[in-house]
């Protein structure tokens, strides 16, 4: 990756991909958990030593790109702790579910032979470089599998898509002997064209479990200035793969001094719920890493925010379009924190 500080506005790249399962396929409750596993396996394989037949053009694959994308831990974060991986994964839901899925009670996916589902993979500004390994691992894991069992499957498309505009671009088909290098970035003049809302009132659909904390505590059901903190520190930490000469993230929609940053909450604070259709959903997934299991739990469900009659909610629409793609909270490179703006 590149160490140099040249500019580089923030835009993120949103992949979707289609599989198609050659063996029954059992995703389990949290589907983002399971996908990012496949993916950090596939990735890491690639980045060690090669030597079976057929893959010797794999053989040399540098190290440290594959380190870069799926490092657990950056000792250099000045954080000290985690720091957000360059990537999101978008976990499939119900409308994903192309042919022959179903979902249970629990939420746990299973699909047949021949069943096909779509997931998102969402890589931000430098990440994007790193294209060709995602491409190289998700072959690499058909044979390998996916979920309880680890059944097999194949990448039958991928193409790249953004929602602002309705761009879609194809990337790869089966059977393609070459793949395309996508190039339909969003960026944020894309999400500074979105509407506004006419009114007072916004609603927002929370697509899968969403983890917040208020002063090191959970949130057990939305709150709009703590939403509004977790999207500021998120899309911050996220712009920093991309930053000027002088080492300014270029993200337009973040406050540049901490007086912006707390105008902003003060008007946060002011928002109030005025429906909430969410619930608290219990997963568990399980870490590799710490070799034990991690607590993805989390409100989803539907909510309606209401500003102040003083206010509106024009000063945080960039954000929370950034945060449809980027989600909010924890365990969002696993999938969590999936939201979207209802009709405005």
């Amino acid at each position: 990756m590149p160490t140099d500080s040249t500019a580089l506005p923030f835009t993120a790249h949103r992949l979707r991909f289609e599989l198609r399962a050659r063996d029954a396929l059992v995703l389990g409750a949290h589907a983002g958990s399971a996908l990012r596993g496949m993916l950090y396996r596939a990735l890491m394989d690639l980045a060690g030593p090669v030597g079976h037949a057929g893959s010797q053009h794999l053989e040399f694959l540098p190290n440290d790109p594959v380190r870069f994308l799926m490092a657990t831990l950056d000792d250099d974060s000045a954080r000290g702790q985690d720091v957000p991986r360059p990537y999101t994964i978008e976990p499939p839901v119900w409308a994903d579910l192309l042919s022959g899925g179903s979902v249970d009670s629990r939420g746990e996916i299973t699909l047949p032979p021949g069943g096909a589902f779509v997931f998102g993979l969402t890589l931000y500004a430098r990440a994007m470089e790193l294209f060709p390994y995602v491409i190289l691992a998700l072959k690499r894991a058909e044979a390998a599998g996916l979920g309880r069992g680890r059944g097999r499957f194949e990448v039958a498309q991928v193409w790249a898509e953004n929602p602002f505009t309705g761009e879609t671009q194809p990337v790869y088909v089966a059977g393609d002997q070459l793949v395309r290098v996508p190039d339909l970035a969003i960026t944020h003049a894309h999400v500074a064209a979105m509407p506004q809302p006419a009114g007072q009132t916004i609603s927002i659909a929370f697509l899968t479990p969403t983890t917040l904390r208020a002063n090191k505590q959970l949130v057990f059901a939305p709150q709009f200035n703590v939403v509004v903190h977790r999207l500021i520190e998120r899309l911050t930490e996220l712009s920093q793969y991309a930053v000027d000469e002088t080492g300014v993230a270029a993200l337009p929609c973040l406050p540049a001094t901490r007086e912006e940053k707390n105008d902003l909450l003060r008007r946060a604070d002011a928002v109030r719920v005025s429906l909430d259709n969410t619930r608290w959903v219990s997963l568990n997934g399980y870490s590799a890493r710490q070799q034990a299991p991690t607590g993805l739990s989390g409100f989803a469900g539907e909510v309606r925010f209401e500003a102040d009659a003083a206010g509106d909610f024009a000063p945080f629409m960039p954000l929370l379009r950034w945060g449809e793609i980027a989600h909010v909270g924890k365990h969002a490179v696993k999938g969590n924190g999936l939201f979207r703006i209802l009709d405005l």
